[in-house]
């Protein structure tokens, strides 16, 4: 298992952030959950994890987290929020995992706009965005509803996921029997 941390876990300058990171990352490292800040690890079979901390909290650095991942590695980004992989210095990756956004947590229904949805939570709002819908350098991103809430504990039109994903290496997927 690892973490990163987002922007209710760090950023003390959003009104919505809790002020107790550090008993966050002291929790983090009891349970022996590595936090990806900025860095990445080479994972069994040469897979290559980077992680990025808050975007909001303005802490994403790309370069120091790419920083030594041999280019054609397969790699997988995990990011709170996926507007960090539209700053400089991201490098090419498969897959990328993002949460943040919420779903945009209040849609009105049958039409996909979330009026309340912040800026950097409207163009991956959800969901799988691959090949040209993917941000640049990247081939895939999930982004997650997940469970939470932000600001007021409701949702409307964002329904709440809890996301198991199957990675397979390119060329090895299983065909229909």
């Amino acid at each position: 298992m690892f973490a990163v941390l987002g922007n209710h876990d760090m950023d003390a300058a959003a009104p919505e952030a809790p002020p107790h990171e550090q008993a966050i990352r002291e929790a983090l490292a009891r349970a022996r959950i590595p936090i990806l800040d900025n860095t990445h690890v080479v994972l069994p079979g040469g897979v290559v994890l980077v992680g990025m901390a808050s975007y909001r909290a303005r802490a994403s650095d790309p370069e120091a987290a790419f920083g030594g991942v041999p280019p054609d590695a397969p790699t997988l980004v995990l990011v709170h929020n996926p507007m960090s992989l539209e700053l400089p210095g991201v490098k090419p990756y498969d897959v990328a995992v993002a949460g943040h956004t919420h779903g945009g947590q209040a849609c009105l229904p049958f039409t996909g706009v979330c009026p309340f949805a912040e800026e950097d939570m409207r163009r991956y709002r959800a969901g799988l965005y691959e090949g040209d819908d993917a941000p640049p350098g990247g081939d895939a991103l999930y982004v997650s509803r997940g469970l939470g809430t932000s600001q007021v504990a409701a949702r409307i039109g964002a329904r709440p996921e809890i996301v198991v994903l199957e990675l397979e290496p390119a060329g090895e997927r299983a065909q229909p029997a």
